[in-house]
This record gives structure tokens, C-alpha cells and sequence, in this order.
């Protein structure tokens, strides 16, 4: 008997390549994970990050890493709960000068003609390495809780050094960097 429009199960997608979604809010990570997605091809922590008000370094200043560390991990394991035994990628710190400058602690922000181009991504990273330990606290966190999905990309990388750089800074923080997944985006 043929079923009706009101009740048939969509077909599931088969395509040669996986499609992964994009997520910048953790709260929407279930409604993208029914979509069947392969998992999550860029997972976008600035957003975490902005939704705080408050720039890494105000927590630095201000004796409160264990707070982001913790924002930081909640918000990627809700993601990768959602999408589990896929690959979830999260992208390192990626927000623009004009975006910090706006939160506690962005007072000291430079003024930049273009901060789309500017001081940020890996290159902010690299020169912030508390704010990039931060980052990997979380990370470290997920990995020994066994997320064996998550991966984690540089961005704005413009030189092959900035990877092996920002590799060498993980290492430094206690990651075994040669049994993790790790990516740039250009």
C-alpha cells in the first residue's frame, strides 16, 4: 500500500563526497546533526567567545581562565555529542580586532584599516600564546575524555611556519600532536 506524503522518511542522501555543515552556535548543533550530516566541517568557537562579552585576555587579567577553559569546553562537547563518532573540526580563535574591541578587556584592541586582513586567527594565536593555551586546555580536555573526533584547524594561515609553530605550541601544552587531527584554513 503506497504511504502517505504526511508520513514517509526522506530518503537518505548519497553523494561521492561528505557533507559536513558549519556551526557557530553549540544550541544548534542537534537540528544540524538530523540533517544527516557527515559531521561538522567547521565548528566557529569566536561565537562562544562573544557571547561571553569579554575577551580571552580579560580572563587572563583577571584570574579567571579556569571560567573560559570551561565555556570553551561545554560548548564544543555539546557539538561533538551531537555529531558523535563524526568529525567535528574546530577552528582556533578567529575573531576580528573590531569584534574584541567592543568587549571587557578589548580596550587595548588595534585600529586597523581592514580586520578582515588583519591581526588575527593563527597570527593572533602565536603572538597570544596564553590565549592560545586556553584554547588547547579545552581541547586537551575533550581528547581525554575520548572525542577521537574532534579536530582542530588553524586559521588564516599564511606561512607553512605558523603551522609548525602553532603545532610546537600544542606540543608544549602537553598535546601528542602526531596522534591528533590537525588542519589549516588558508
Amino acid at each position: 500500500a503506497p504511504v502517505s506524503a504526511g508520513t514517509a522518511a526522506p530518503s537518505p542522501l548519497i553523494t561521492a563526497t561528505s557533507v559536513k555543515v558549519n556551526v557557530s552556535i553549540p544550541a544548534a548543533a542537534a537540528r544540524a546533526a538530523v540533517t544527516g550530516a557527515d559531521g561538522v566541517g567547521l565548528l566557529r568557537i569566536e561565537h562562544l567567545i562573544l557571547g561571553l562579552n569579554k575577551t580571552p585576555g580579560w580572563f587572563i587579567a583577571n584570574g579567571k581562565e579556569e571560567e573560559f577553559v570551561d565555556e570553551l569546553y561545554k560548548g564544543i562537547k555539546i557539538v561533538l555529542d551531537a555529531f558523535y563518532g563524526k568529525p567535528v573540526w574546530v577552528r582556533t580563535l578567529d575573531a576580528p580586532t573590531d569584534e574584541f574591541r567592543n568587549m571587557a578587556g578589548g580596550e587595548n584592541e588595534p585600529h586597523e584599516h581592514n580586520p578582515m586582513l588583519g591581526w588575527r586567527g593563527i597570527r593572533r594565536d602565536l603572538q597570544s600564546p596564553d590565549q592560545f593555551r586556553l584554547q588547547i586546555e579545552a581541547f586537551k580536555r575533550l581528547w581525554k575524555e575520548g572525542y577521537e573526533n574532534l579536530g582542530i584547524m588553524f586559521p588564516m594561515v599564511s606561512h607553512p611556519e605558523q603551522f609548525i609553530v602553532g603545532k610546537e605550541m600544542m606540543r608544549a601544552c602537553g598535546v601528542d600532536v602526531e596522534n591528533v587531527t590537525l588542519g589549516i584554513m588558508i
